[in-house]
């Protein structure tokens, strides 16, 4: 199955390496409303999906496409309840992070000039 999903990370992403020595990225994202809350575990194995990914952080609006596979756990109360786990071909940010200090902000395109002429 395709999904296209959006929501909010929960946590800080997770770069992991495999026993094979594949790196990867795993997220967890909350969506939904406050009464009824989905959450769905992705994981990020394309290098641009995941550098994009692991410049979020926690609380970040995000969009993830790929292929996602439906499961089941039972909670701490014993409930069963439903699980989506998405492998994410695409990540997008839906508002830019902001960057960590000045040096990594992008340079100003406008010109300064330092003379006194009004023009």
């Amino acid at each position: 199955m395709f999904v296209l999903i959006s929501g909010a990370l929960f946590r800080d992403p997770i770069a992991r390496q495999s026993k094979a020595g594949k790196q990867f990225t795993t997220a967890q994202i909350k969506s939904g409303t406050p009464n009824e809350i989905q959450w769905m575990n992705v994981a990020c194995f394309d290098a641009l999906a995941q550098s994009e990914l692991l410049r979020l952080k926690a609380g970040d609006s995000v969009s993830v496409q790929g292929s996602a596979k439906l499961g089941t756990f039972i909670d701490k109360a014993g409930v069963h309840r439903a699980s989506l786990e998405i492998v994410a071909s695409h990540i997008l940010a839906l508002r830019q992070p902001k960057p960590k200090s000045k040096r990594d902000s992008a340079p100003s395109l406008a010109p300064e000039y330092d003379d006194a002429l009004p023009f």
